[in-house]
């Protein structure tokens, strides 16, 4: 059969992973139904849903040589979602480092389950994440006369960076372009008052945002990485 699939975000075909358990009414009743209940698995990713089928007399169509032709309704549980929005599908990124990997598919999971709220918080922390792998994240102290600040135990005082402060580094050393950064830097206010506000933004809001975030990745990571003339 054919039914939807949380994991995948799309109807897949499903098998049975066991027999059917089946109700159906009297002989007796004025409506003739039936019901199967099963538990499948998804042939795409192997996830494991539950499913009801159901039917009764009412339920057919007349086909073009007027016979009757019956059909099913099915159920399936995790429901897909309601929302309205369009699904977003996961872009794949080869030279994304995984941790920043794993944090952006979550991130698009929050999306398509209309978690707008934490998909933006997820975005913030996604840029963050960036800039921790490029070691943008703390500068030394510094005295008066330039030399570094240090500890009793000689060890170097640091300033720890905020996002703004690390969008700009990132932006100075040439990881983004100056347009990147002026959108970057708008996310991480909506970001902000995602976290502070618990502001909702609307899911074009959200999509756009997450657009922006993986062409960035893919410029930074998969784009350096890409050879087309070899030397």
């Amino acid at each position: 059969m054919q039914v939807y699939c949380s994991e995948c975000n799309r109807e897949t075909n499903h098998s049975e992973v066991m027999s059917p358990y089946e109700l159906k009414s009297n002989i007796y009743d004025d409506l003739q139904w039936i019901e199967k209940y099963y538990i499948v698995k998804c042939g795409g990713c192997d996830s494991v849903a539950f499913v009801k089928q159901y039917g009764d007399e009412d339920m057919w169509k007349e086909m073009p040589w007027g016979e009757r032709e019956y059909y099913y309704k099915y159920t399936v549980y995790p429901e897909e979602p309601s929302g309205k929005q369009e699904q977003h599908i996961i872009k794949e990124l080869y030279k994304v480092p995984a941790f920043i990997n794993e944090l952006y598919n979550e991130v698009v999971k929050a999306y398509n389950n209309s978690s707008f709220i934490l998909c933006f918080v997820g975005l913030r922390m996604l840029i963050e994440a960036i800039c921790k792998e490029k070691g943008i994240e703390k500068v030394p102290l510094t005295n008066k006369d330039g030399s570094p600040k240090r500890t009793d135990t000689g060890e170097y005082k640091y300033r720890f960076l905020g996002l703004s402060e690390k969008l700009k580094n990132l932006l100075q050393d040439g990881h983004i372009t100056q347009v990147q950064y002026k959108v970057l830097d708008q996310i991480r206010d909506l970001g902000n008052e995602s976290v502070h506000e618990m502001t909702k933004h609307n899911d074009l809001v959200v999509k756009e945002a997450i657009g922006v975030l993986e062409n960035m990745l893919y410029n930074i990571y998969d784009l350096a990485t890409i050879e087309i003339f070899k030397k």
